[in-house]
C-alpha cells in the first residue's frame, strides 16, 4: 500500500521554500488547480518533501519491520482533510533539540487556522500526544508543545536553557 497526495496541498501553503523566495504560511505562486504548475521542475525543499501522512506508509512502515513505533494515520487525517500538516522530526537533518536530547517529535502545523481546536484535529493530537512530543506550529511565530509528563519535562527543561 501507498499513498499519493492527491488533491491534497497543504503544504505549498503552509512551508516556507527558500529557493523561489516564498514565506511560510503563504500560498506558493506555482500553485495551480492541477496542484503545481512546475511540479516537473519543482525546487529540490518540495520534491524531497513527505509529510507524515505520506512518508508512514511509504518510507516509515517499511522501515518498522513489524514494530509499531507511530500511530498510523487515517485517511480522513490527510492534511487537507483535517487541516493538520504532520512531520515526524526523525525524517529531516537533526536539530538542535533532538541533538541535545535525543528524542524525536512531530511538527503540527495548522493548515487553516484553528484546525488544532477542531474535533478533527483535537482528536488527532490528543491521540498522537500520548506517547509522543508534539511542537504546535501556528501562523506567524506562536509555538506551543503537548505531550507526555516526561517528555513535556524535558522540553520544558531545554527551552529554559535557550532563554
Amino acid at each position: 500500500m501507498t499513498r499519493e497526495c492527491g488533491g491534497c496541498t497543504a503544504c505549498c501553503s503552509t512551508l516556507r521554500i527558500p529557493t523561489i523566495s516564498k514565506p511560510e504560511y503563504q500560498p506558493c505562486p506555482n500553485q495551480c488547480e492541477k496542484g503545481c504548475s512546475i511540479y516537473a521542475t519543482r525546487p529540490k525543499e518540495c520534491a524531497e518533501y513527505s509529510c507524515h501522512w505520506l512518508a508512514e506508509i511509504n518510507v516509515l512502515v517499511p522501515l518498522q519491520k513489524g514494530h509499531s513505533l507511530f500511530p498510523v494515520l487515517k485517511e480522513e487525517e490527510r492534511p487537507d482533510k483535517c487541516g493538520v500538516l504532520l512531520e515526524w522530526s526523525g525524517l529531516r537533518a537533526e536539530g538542535a533539540f533532538t541533538k541535545a536530547t535525543g528524542i524525536q517529535f512531530f511538527h503540527a502545523r495548522e493548515v487553516v487556522p484553528g484546525a488544532f481546536t477542531s474535533w478533527r484535529g483535537k482528536k488527532l493530537l490528543d491521540r498522537l500526544s500520548k506517547k509522543h512530543l508534539v511542537l504546535l506550529v501556528f501562523e506567524g511565530t506562536k509555538r506551543a508543545a503537548r505531550g507526555p509528563p516526561g517528555l513535556m519535562s524535558t522540553f520544558a527543561k531545554y527551552t529554559a536553557l535557550l532563554k
